[in-house]
């Protein structure tokens, strides 16, 4: 159940904690004291005549601040060089052989017009284009990522199939589709599916909703009951997706957010807001009876995590053990010198419509009123 992973995740947190400020036995303070008669700082110790800041230490003519640099090499690029049939809103990213923080991708189609978007990294090893539109369809595509301050640069191009792109003419609202994040592919982080399984949820809910005209799409989010499956959780908030921007909408595709999501987690020793911050769905309306629309295929979730949300003395390189396997942590958007996010990028996801559910608009002040379903 996702309420006892976050549970037992807290429950590790507080014990690190606990054993960062803890003592010895003897009451010495965590390693040691250094100012005895003993201690480093006697004639013999590492500051006298004979320590490292002499003639033949590191920081001399020959040291090893000398080494040249080693820039990092192209490790693979998605879509790959030379792929066809490539989805309109496939994700376009960069994955180096070591860290670059410099690393720029631009993308333009075969006449050489650039495409509008932005080039984002989400990891001290990869770099993102996301584009402000959907790719033409049937279109080639070069694109291009410069590093090593502008020495290096590197070119590849694939081509776009029609998936995608053609219209059902069927209408997607009033229909409520169901999201479980665990099973599509995590781009970011590789260990994705573990940190989403103990910081939250996992499985959202989206009801496609008609705005002023037959293209305003609007889009009402809320998450699962861990509890009973196919129910929305109503003690926790619901979130607007077009709240933000209009929703990208023509048949049959869609792109919506961001938007931050917000899930309250009760521990039992304290209350946790855990935030996804700009959190973005796109996908493709589909049908698998040709009558209605049943289904989004081609789906994507994008958004980040910020650990200093947490408010635990630990930071995001010191969470990784606690979900058996490293965090990769990212530059926060609004802070891109601060390294304590976590990008989530999640692709590949089919999400089935759920016939009956019709979702419920909560906020915090529902909640805290509702003592039947959240006492």
């Amino acid at each position: 159940m996702m309420k006892t992973r976050v549970s037992l995740f807290l429950s590790f947190l507080l014990l690190a904690f606990g054993g960062l400020m803890a003592c010895p036995d003897d009451g010495t303070p965590i390693g040691g004291d250094d100012d005895d008669a003993g201690d480093d700082d006697d004639a013999g110790d590492d500051d006298d005549a004979t320590d490292d800041d002499d003639a033949g230490d590191d920081d001399d003519a020959t040291d090893d601040d000398d080494a040249v640099e080693v820039i990092p090499e192209v490790a693979s690029t998605s879509p790959a060089d030379g792929d066809v049939g490539v989805y309109v809103n496939a994700a376009v990213f960069v994955v180096f052989d070591g860290p670059t923080s410099d690393a720029v991708v631009a993308l333009a189609d075969g006449d050489g017009t650039a495409v509008a978007g932005a080039s984002v990294p989400f990891a001290e090893d990869a770099v993102s284009f996301q584009s402000d539109d959907f790719l033409a369809p049937e279109t080639a595509y070069t694109g291009t990522v410069t590093w090593g301050a502008g020495t290096r640069s590197h070119e590849w191009s694939f081509t776009t199939g029609v998936e995608g792109s053609n219209p059902t003419g069927l209408e997607p609202f009033g229909i409520t589709f169901k999201w479980d994040l665990l099973t599509g592919n995590f781009i970011s982080p590789p260990n994705g599916a573990a940190l989403l399984g103990n910081l939250g949820g996992t499985t959202f809910f989206t009801e496609a909703n008609q705005g002023e005209t037959a293209t305003d799409l609007l889009l009402l989010g809320a998450l699962e009951d861990s509890d009973t499956p196919d129910t929305q959780d109503l003690c926790q908030q619901s979130f607007d997706l077009t709240e933000n921007n209009p929703a990208v909408y023509t048949d049959p595709f869609f792109q919506a957010g961001p938007t931050d999501i917000t899930q309250v987690v009760d521990s039992g020793q304290f209350v946790l807001n855990v935030v996804m911050h700009d959190a973005d769905f796109s996908g493709v309306f589909g049908t698998t009876t040709g009558t209605e629309i049943d289904q989004i295929t081609n789906g994507a979730f994008s958004g980040y995590i910020d650990v200093r949300d947490f408010g635990v003395p630990l930071g995001c390189a010191d969470i990784g053990p606690f979900i058996g396997a490293p965090l990769p942590c990212a530059p926060c958007p609004t802070a891109p010198s601060v390294n304590e996010c976590v990008v989530i990028w999640v692709t590949n996801l089919t999400a089935n419509a759920v016939p009956g559910l019709d979702l419920i608009p909560r906020t915090q002040v529902d909640i805290d009123n509702d003592q039947v379903n959240c006492p």
